[in-house]
């Protein structure tokens, strides 16, 4: 997959996602679509563990991803279990589908769409937690609050590791995710 049709395929799922929002946030929605999301951050983040081949920057990415999903785990159980909110067990279909098409390229491809997606998927998370910290729960706006600084900083380590990226390879360099 090429890193314009990430952007296409991520455009289209925020444009999705922003309709969504648009209803309003429930406690039960947000805890649910924190808990998938994390979930999707642990797989995305440790897509790049195993690969020596990655430059440096990916690999600092792939591991502030996965950290976070990790330190998130348990209080977003906390969170559910404290909200009476069952939580399911897989991936949202856009987070398999696009680490499907992740895990068939490779090397220069591969980067530019892991960080796209990367920073497609942060943004999104950070708008989801933005919402929600209005839901009215005194709980849940501690989480957010405790959260957003996490996601922020692995945002701007991702769109830092993008420029470095694409200023190395200035004429195969795409639009940037933003």
């Amino acid at each position: 997959m090429t890193a314009r049709a990430a952007a296409v395929a991520a455009s289209a799922f925020l444009s999705l996602a922003a309709a969504s929002a648009q209803e309003a946030l429930t406690i039960e929605d947000f805890v649910r679509q924190a808990a998938e999301d994390n979930r999707a951050d642990a797989e995305i983040g440790g897509m790049v563990r195993n690969d020596p081949a990655l430059p440096q920057g990916v690999h600092r990415v792939g591991e502030a991803v996965a950290g976070t999903a990790r330190r998130l785990d348990g209080p977003l159980a906390d969170l559910a279990q404290s909200h009476q909110v069952r939580l399911g067990s897989g991936l949202g279909e856009q987070d398999r589908q696009m680490i499907q098409q992740l895990s068939r390229i490779q090397g220069d491809e591969f980067t530019r769409d892991y960080l796209q997606f990367v920073i497609n998927d942060l943004e999104r998370d950070i708008k989801l937690y933005q919402d929600a910290a209005g839901i009215g729960s005194t709980a849940v706006g501690r989480f957010v609050e405790e959260t957003l600084p996490a996601l922020r900083a692995n945002l701007a380590l991702a769109r830092r590791v993008w420029d470095e990226q694409t200023a190395q390879a200035p004429e195969e360099q795409g639009s940037s995710p933003e």
